[in-house]
C-alpha cells in the first residue's frame, strides 16, 4: 500500500516535518514518515546513521519540532500518563532497575 493510499485508521505512527537537534547537531530536518498499523517495519542502516535517534523521536522521548501522532493522537497534547499507556522506551544501553520484570 502506498503512503498516499493509507487511510488515517491504518497509520500507527505519523511523523510530519519533524526536526530533532542533539547538542548543536541537527539530526533530522523536515522528516516525514508514516508507519502502518499491523505491519512489521524495519529500520536499517550503518552505525551512526540515526536509527536509534529515529526510534527515540517516534517514541516521543527526544525534543522535536513538527508533529508526531500515535494512532491519530497528537503526542504533544497527551499527558505523561496517557503517553506511558501508549508507548514505553527502553534503549539498549539504558540503565534499568534490577527489580523490573517483564
Amino acid at each position: 500500500m502506498s503512503a498516499s493510499a493509507m487511510t488515517p485508521e491504518s497509520i500507527a505512527i505519523d511523523v510530519i516535518n519533524a526536526r530533532t537537534v542533539i547538542g548543536k547537531h541537527v539530526v533530522f530536518e523536515n522528516l516525514s514518515l508514516k508507519i502502518r498499523a499491523g505491519c512489521f517495519t524495519a529500520i536499517v542502516g550503518p552505525n551512526g546513521a540515526g536509527k536509534s535517534t529515529l526510534l527515540k523521536l517516534m517514541a516521543g522521548v527526544l525534543p522535536y519540532t513538527g508533529e508526531l501522532r500515535w494512532n491519530g493522537e497528537n503526542v504533544g497534547s497527551l499527558s505523561a500518563q496517557d503517553r506511558a499507556r501508549c508507548c514505553a522506551w527502553l534503549g539498549q544501553a539504558e540503565p534499568s532497575p534490577d527489580e523490573w520484570r517483564v
